[in-house]
């Protein structure tokens, strides 16, 4: 990778009133995340944790100087934002590396608090992935938590959405109980599991 000189253009800039404690302005809605604690096991060439909440939404690789977070593991990092307290999340846009890179976030998974909204995708068209959780009531929290696919994560920016309507009320929270199949649900899904060396009886 080389750095691009050009990192940051005009349609990049963040919009944030220094008087605005809630966070960034866009449209009907706060983007509570800007500038909020960010964390991450391992870093890459400074590309810290930090970068993916900066407000900016650039793309481009420039390690140190640039605006993206990277790991440095394969499939077990993971990146973590406090939002400070509990909002009612509307949605959450994040943004992937451009080019060559753009893989790296494919089979990541996204959750709020303890419940997962999704797995994000190959990044191979600029702009941001949309996630939400199934119902609104699982996108009550204070953590947005990352976990790696296969590969390093490489974030370049994450917005947590929350409606301007909202953004002074704290919800309850609840933990989603598994997938839903009919009348059942799987509690088994995404919960830990020890394979144990044993033979079958």
């Amino acid at each position: 990778w080389v750095a691009n000189d050009d990192v940051f253009s005009e349609e990049d800039t963040p919009t944030i009133s220094p008087a605005l404690a809630m966070g960034q302005e866009i449209e009907e809605f706060y983007n509570v995340a800007v500038n909020k604690k960010a964390t991450q096991p391992s870093v890459i060439q400074g590309a810290s944790a930090d970068k993916a909440v900066d407000g900016w939404t650039a793309q481009n690789w420039a390690g140190k100087d640039g605006s993206c977070a990277h790991t440095q593991h394969r499939g077990k990092d993971v990146w973590k934002v406090d939002l400070g307290r509990v909002f009612q999340i509307d949605h959450i846009r994040v943004w992937g590396l451009s080019g060559r890179a753009s893989s790296y976030m494919a089979g990541a998974m996204l959750w709020v608090d303890k419940n997962l909204c999704g797995r994000l995708k190959d990044m191979k068209e600029n702009g941001p992935e949309h996630v939400k959780c199934d119902k609104p009531e699982l996108m009550a929290g204070r953590y947005v938590t990352i976990s790696s696919g296969p590969n390093h994560l490489a974030i370049c920016e994450v917005q947590v959405m929350v409606k301007k309507s909202e953004a002074e009320k704290v919800p309850n929270t609840v933990t989603w109980p598994g997938e839903t199949v009919g009348e059942y649900s799987n509690v088994a899904l995404n919960s830990p599991a020890v394979n144990e060396n044993s033979t079958a009886m």
